[in-house]
């Protein structure tokens, strides 16, 4: 069956909600941004089941639609880890993306993992049938002022 997925974020943390349909079992993906890692909290029982290391201040996170995948955005180390949900281990480190990432999604069908880049003021595009960076796209200005 197909996992219920639920995402919520905050500008401290970050974390994503998995749940089977079936068994109703729960996982809180939650970044660590003083350790560099990402614990996951079993939410029926409100213990953390693993520490998960990844890159340098981790911040966005997101789970693909099928929930088999959780994407981390690492700040310092301008890349994102792709962790698999039914090991929770990193699996994948995707690299060329812009300066500074943050936020983070999945598009509908999976395929696609669109990170925002705060200090490049860029948003990078994942291919997550390969887990490798696809492209770059320039995003609207921080500031934009009417003219006079």
């Amino acid at each position: 069956m197909r996992p219920v997925i639920r995402l919520l974020a905050s500008p401290a943390f970050a974390f994503g909600l998995l749940a089977s349909a079936q068994t109703q079992a729960q996982n809180a993906y939650i970044t660590n941004l003083g350790s560099n890692t990402v614990s996951v909290i079993d939410t029926k029982t409100n213990t953390v089941i693993a520490t998960i290391p990844v890159g340098s201040e981790p911040r966005g996170v997101a789970a693909s639609p099928d929930g088999s995948r959780v994407y981390v955005t690492n700040r310092n180390s301008n890349n994102a880890s792709v962790i698999a949900a039914a090991s929770n281990s990193v699996i994948a480190t995707i690299g060329g993306l812009g300066n500074s990432p943050q936020g983070v999604a999945v598009s509908p069908n999976g395929s696609k993992v669109y990170v925002t880049n705060l200090n490049s003021n860029t948003v990078s595009v994942i291919d997550a049938t390969t887990n490798t960076f696809a492209d770059s796209a320039r995003s609207l200005p921080r500031r934009v002022r009417a003219p006079a």
